[in-house]
């Protein structure tokens, strides 16, 4: 059998997952179409990453510059792209090229010969000599069809142009044999919809990922984008080296890139990896966050490489039943990891996780930072995010520069477009590479994006100088490509959609534009396809993927929002319940949440007051609920009134009574309303008692809710002694129900053992909390919760001044904590500061001191010298140190707090003014002679000074002018005295 010479072109790009299609027809008819494919192309190449594919269309409309072969060109470029054929025709044969092209070119002849002499003496047109290549010429020695496909236009032969019909008949008679594709057209959406199809289809065929979970899919697109964002990285400034001397050395769990918007922080990475992917002395896992397909919130994130993780080692039943991934199953995950297979986990992109629709960043908190050797984690991210959490130790920070050589510019311009097949003269790569704005890496491939998909081989200086050049007006690179986008689409269709997704909550899903817009499904896409490297898409929903096209959009079309917000209310108000009365989470945000923007307070609460759509916020979107009431409640408390949801009648059901019961919490918790919010309890307690009956484990709770919210009511003569007496109730409830309630009965004690300490019971074993400990046995509950436990018993004994017995019960509670945490977790550090006050309480220095230089050396190891829990912890082991008069050591302690706190909090807090007046305390004792000391007086004033700006220490400050007397008091007993009538006054 005749071997298929596309075999190993085929492996090629099956293995590599990389697609390149060259797009042949004539060019002076076709323009409408070609630009139109390109559109379509770029939506085909952004699907192709859920199948881990990268696909370019080769598309020559410019990037031949003068002087050179464009038949030498073309046939390069259809070989880089074989096995795939894209021809077109229409109804001009084309441009026919002079045999002097041939004659001239010895690369041509050699590489070529007699065929293409042939083409040329037969006057072959450019179209039919890339056609007579890229596919007759293969067909002939194929068996089978592969991956070649004609379109042709219905209008094609109205010319009666015999070179045209020729063309056509060598066509159908391999559309005969079953070699390729064909297909007519009959206009240039018809045309647009076939390519679309066709591709779609070979990819689903070529790149098969049926019966695959979302998390599979995921995995195949990250590796996509790895690829995709690898490709134009240029190495510089040695990242690379310095990421490998952070894996592989000991220089801490993890390591941060930061640096603006476009820098490459993500390229960087993505090369990284790649040159590591066959390294078997560690294993990684990684998340482009913000490209990738699943929504990026923290949970699906977390999911995502928790299972990641999993089958990389093997571990894949412990994802069984689990409806959501926690920090702490992950952190459990991570501590199975074999020691001989260390792991790196990639997080990229961290500012593209919101929390809120005002877009203000999460924290850290939500993923365990590794403190095991056999785990590291790198992290990118901008600035003004990651930098702010004071978790981040400076050293572990590298800020990743603009690119500053313009060769280096020049090189990411030649690789960009050589995807493409382009090319551009010297003259317009230096026009391009010398501007400022081009060591932004995301700025310059902006700019090449919009040549490729808008230029022409006759405007590309004329592009580039526009975007670039700056005007009187302040125009910004993304203010001129509003403009540009407008004279492409119209200003109507770009205003219309940008501003809708500008106004949106939470992003918005492509029929919901085109519906809310009544646009035809043509115009939308080909907007998207242009604005795609300004679009996120996650969970099916539409967002802007950086803050400078945001601004563009605000500048530009601010005036018109409300209309849009409104536009979005009414299509979502239909939509909030469907005709069983479901309400739709997604419609209930967006109504809530553009009502609120608008001040349209009316709707608003007509929504709020449906105590449906008010759980939903609740559970779903607490910090904006909160939000919305609070300007309702500022509006007018009695037209929108808190009380909204008092009358019961025809509403006793366990779902009301549950949400009276989330609802009270939420007065409590956001609203600050402790009357309201015991007053709903109340209600649900009453409806529980008449759906459940009083001795039910729901009343039992509901008394509990009535407790925790009185601890903290003011109003209340003795709260601490009411809030005992409702978790009493809820105790004599659950001790006589039938069943295993023994969780319930276990946390009630806990939380009755710390009233109980707030009200300086004397502990004994009758006491909530020794009840607790003695159930532990019984009970399923985690280490920490009972380190929780034996921490506040632990506490009480302190309070009690039973030292001895508190330390004891310290040390239980640390050897709980490591069965879940590493032995250099924060919170072992601070039970050695807890184990170090009880030494100290007892006047054991030199054992206070050992145990604070632990927590000392654990914190700097984890944070770093700069961070505010060190401050702290300096501060403790120079106050003990001025207690066994080492002063000068002491000093030193003082002096690494203060900087510490003046440098986070600025030098007018109080944790500076508590460590200056023990300074002067020091220099006061350390003064030789008799004389005041200058140093004390000054440190000491310099305290009350600060306490006194600050406001509220009283009595921090009479104490400064208490010493301050003391000092004066044997030689200038005058100057005391005005230092004293100073407290006096006070």
């Amino acid at each position: 059998m005749k071997q298929n010479v596309n075999e190993f072109n085929i492996m090629d790009f099956q293995e590599k997952r990389n697609i390149r299609i060259f797009i042949s027809s004539t060019f002076e008819d076709m323009g409408v179409e070609r630009s139109e494919l390109a559109k379509t192309f770029r939506e085909l190449s952004i699907k192709a990453r859920s199948y881990n594919v990268s696909l370019h269309a080769i598309d020559l409309r410019w990037g031949i510059r003068p002087g050179e072969s464009v038949v030498e060109l073309c046939l390069n470029e259809i070989e880089n792209s074989q096995p795939f054929f894209l021809g077109i025709i229409g109804e001009r044969y084309g441009s026919v090229p002079s045999i002097k092209e041939y004659n001239e070119n010895l690369n041509l002849q050699v590489k070529y010969g007699a065929w293409l002499e042939d083409a040329f003496a037969e006057g072959m047109s450019y179209t039919e000599i890339e056609m007579q290549f890229g596919a007759f010429m293969e067909m002939e020695k194929a068996e089978e069809k592969g991956h070649i496909v004609f379109f042709i236009k219905d209008s094609s032969l109205r010319g009666n142009n015999p070179q045209i019909e020729n063309l056509i008949n060598k066509i159908k008679r391999y559309q005969q044999r079953g070699l390729c594709d064909v297909s007519d057209y009959s206009s240039v959406p018809d045309l647009i919809n076939k390519v679309r199809c066709y591709y779609e289809s070979e990819l689903e065929t070529l790149f098969p990922k049926a019966q695959l979970h979302e998390y599979q899919i995921e995995q195949l697109i990250q590796k996509g984008i790895l690829k995709e964002k690898a490709a134009n990285y240029i190495p510089y400034n040695n990242y690379c080296q310095e990421l490998d001397s952070f894996v592989r050395g000991d220089f801490g769990q993890y390591y941060v890139l930061s640096g603006d918007d476009g820098v490459g922080k993500s390229s960087l990475l993505a090369f990284w990896l790649l040159q590591h992917k066959d390294d078997d002395t560690f294993r990684f896992v990684y998340n482009f966050i913000g490209d990738g397909n699943l929504k990026y919130n923290t949970e699906t994130i977390r999911r995502q490489i928790y299972t990641e993780i999993a089958s990389l080692y093997g571990m894949t039943g412990m994802t069984n039943n689990k409806e959501e991934i926690t920090e702490k199953d992950i952190s459990d995950l991570l501590f199975d990891i074999p020691m001989d297979k260390p792991l790196l986990i990639v997080l990229d992109g961290l500012s593209k996780l919101y929390r809120n629709a005002e877009n203000e960043p999460v924290t850290l908190q939500w993923f365990p930072i590794p403190i095991d050797s056999k785990v590291k984690l790198i992290m990118s991210d901008v600035p003004d995010d990651v930098l702010a959490h004071s978790a981040i130790k400076q050293e572990c920070i590298k800020e990743i520069k603009p690119i500053s050589d313009i060769t280096d510019r020049i090189k990411i311009i030649d690789d960009f477009l050589g995807d493409y097949g382009k090319k551009m003269s010297e003259e317009e790569k230096i026009l391009l590479a010398n501007s400022d704005n081009c060591s932004n890496c995301f700025i310059l491939k902006t700019i090449l994006n919009e040549l490729i998909y808008f230029g022409k081989y006759d405007n590309i200086s004329d592009i580039i100088i526009w975007l670039l050049e700056s005007n009187e007006e302040g125009q910004s690179l993304f203010d001129k490509l509003l403009v540009h986008y407008e004279n492409h689409y119209t200003r109507a269709l770009v205003k219309d959609v940008l501003s809708l997704l500008v106004v949106s909550k939470n992003g918005l899903e492509e029929g919901d534009i085109v519906k809310m817009l009544h646009l035809r499904q043509l115009e939308w896409s080909q907007l998207f396809c242009a604005l795609n490297l300004h679009f996120s898409k996650n969970d099916g929903k539409i967002r802007f993927a950086h803050q400078q096209i945001i601004d563009a959009v605000k500048k530009r079309y601010a005036c018109y929002f409300d209309e849009y917000r409104r536009i979005v209310a009414n299509y979502f108000e239909d939509k909030v319940k469907d005709e069983s009365g479901n309400c739709n989470a997604n419609a209930i945000f967006e109504v809530a949440y553009q009502y609120f923007k608008l001040k349209d307070s009316e709707m608003l609460y007509s929504h709020l007051s449906d105590f449906q759509q008010c759980d939903v916020l609740i559970r779903r979107d607490y910090f904006n609920t909160g939000k919305y009431w609070k300007y309702l409640i500022e509006m007018d408390a009695n037209k929108y009134n808190i009380d909204v949801y008092e009358d019961v009648t025809n509403k006793i059901s366990e779902e009301y009574a549950l949400f009276l019961r989330s609802f009270s919490m939420f007065c409590f918790e956001v609203l600050c309303n402790y009357q309201a919010a015991f007053k709903y309890i109340e209600i649900c307690r009453h409806i529980h008692i008449g759906l459940c009956g009083e001795q039910s484990v729901e009343v039992a709770i509901d008394y509990e809710r009535m407790g925790e919210i009185v601890r903290s009511a003011g109003y209340l003569t003795d709260p601490l002694g009411q809030a005992l007496e409702y978790y009493q109730k809820a105790y004599e409830i659950l001790i006589d129900l039938s069943g295993d309630h023994k969780n319930e009965i276990f946390y009630n004690l806990l939380e009755m053992g710390e009233i109980m300490m707030q009200l300086n019971f004397s502990p004994n074993d009758n006491n909530p909390f020794k009840k607790a400990i003695n159930m532990l046995n019984e009970i399923e509950v985690d280490s920490t919760v009972i380190a929780r436990i034996i921490e506040d018993f632990a506490n009480n004994k302190l309070m009690h001044g039973l030292y001895e017995e508190a330390r004891e019960y310290y040390k239980d509670s640390i050897r709980f904590r490591e069965n879940t945490v590493h032995s250099s977790h924060p919170s072992i550090a601070n039970k050695y500061i807890s184990i170090g006050k009880t030494y100290e309480a007892k006047e054991n220095y030199s054992k206070a001191i050992e145990y604070y230089l632990l927590a000392k050396k654990m914190y700097e190891d984890l944070f770093g010298k700069q961070h505010d829990t060190c401050g702290r912890t300096y501060y403790i082991i120079g106050r003990v140190l001025f207690k066994t008069q080492k002063f000068e050591e002491g000093i030193k302690y003082f002096d690494d707090a203060i900087n510490i706190w003046n440098s986070k909090l600025g030098e007018s807090n109080a944790g500076s003014a508590e460590a200056l007046l023990y300074k002067a305390k020091i220099y006061a004792a350390i003064n030789k002679n008799d004389e005041p000391s200058k140093r004390a007086r000054i440190c000491a004033e310099k305290a009350i000074n600060i306490l006194e700006k600050i406001g509220g220490w009283e009595e921090l400050i009479n104490s400064g002018y208490d010493f301050l007397a003391k000092m004066y008091i044997k030689k200038y007993p005058k100057i005391a005295d005005l230092y004293l009538q100073k407290i006096i006054k006070r």
